[in-house]
């Protein structure tokens, strides 16, 4: 319940009206001369407000430091606040958005079998522990106990603490797991590097490989031997398409000499070709 009051007093603070315009309209009530003054100041201090905001935004500071400002990788509209976010924040929050349409499918038909929808369920199940156990403290110490607020706080403290644990615990799980996942990519990856020079000795460190051929054989759809004998006939590919275009430009270009010269003889044909490697 308390939760639910804080979040209640977030959404009213959001409908607070604007009292910014007090000072103006203190202004009117002055005498003309001097809320004209005023006036006229405020409009100073706006345009050079405006004129401070235009500097900033071409990734300059006001001072005229000519420090960088890293703008955002992508603006979203969330609570309505316009939220810039980073390249890596935007990739975690789309990761996140990916679990949605699962979990709220789950939720929604979880608050259809009792008649809610899926807040009003969500609500219920955060405030339900806590119901649960004032009902306990009210039937163990009355209604009207000083006790029961005792005991609950005593409660949300050990339910935040329990919280704290948890995601702890949860951070601490992930990271081994990101960690026992990169050793044994890395042992593998070693491992198939001894055999990878067993049939390429040119390649004297792991260093030496492609990043492309690295990233790839991370991944473990493919060896590391695969990955690189897929690079070597990709390049051979490219190699072969540029010695075809060299040709055929070439050969455009000796058709061009002989349609400007005429007739050649067999002769000037066979020196033609020996130059042209045809």
């Amino acid at each position: 319940m308390e939760e639910s009051t804080n979040v209640q007093a977030e959404v009213n603070q959001d409908t607070i009206p604007d009292t910014e315009g007090n000072g103006t309209q203190q202004a009117d009530n002055e005498n003309p001369d001097t809320a004209a003054a005023s006036q006229e100041q405020q409009s100073d201090e706006s345009a050079a407000a405006r004129a401070e905001g235009e500097e900033g935004a071409d990734g300059t500071s006001a001072e005229g430091t000519g420090e960088q400002v890293t703008p955002p990788f992508i603006t979203v509209r969330y609570n309505h606040e316009d939220k810039p976010l980073t390249q890596q924040e935007a990739i975690t929050f789309a990761q996140k958005g990916m679990h949605y349409d699962t979990l709220h499918g789950k939720l929604d038909y979880l608050a259809s079998l009792q008649g809610i929808d899926v807040n009003t369920f969500v609500e219920r199940m955060i405030e339900a522990p806590e119901a649960a156990h004032r009902k306990h403290l009210e039937e163990l110490y009355g209604e009207d106990s000083a006790d029961v607020e005792i005991g609950m706080n005593i409660f949300r403290e050990k339910q935040a603490e329990n919280y704290k644990k948890y995601v702890a615990d949860r951070d601490k799980a992930e990271k081994e797991k990101t960690e026992n996942e990169q050793r044994t990519t890395q042992s593998r990856l070693a491992e198939e590097f001894i055999e990878l020079q067993q049939e390429f000795p040119e390649v004297a460190e792991f260093k030496d490989l492609p990043d492309s051929v690295i990233v790839e054989a991370s991944g473990g759809k493919r060896d590391l031997i695969s990955c690189y004998l897929k690079y070597l006939h990709s390049e051979n590919k490219k190699i072969k398409a540029a010695e075809n275009t060299a040709a055929a430009a070439q050969e455009s270009s000796a058709g061009s000499m002989n349609s400007a010269g005429g007739e050649i003889s067999s002769e000037e044909r066979q020196f033609l070709d020996a130059l042209w490697g045809r």
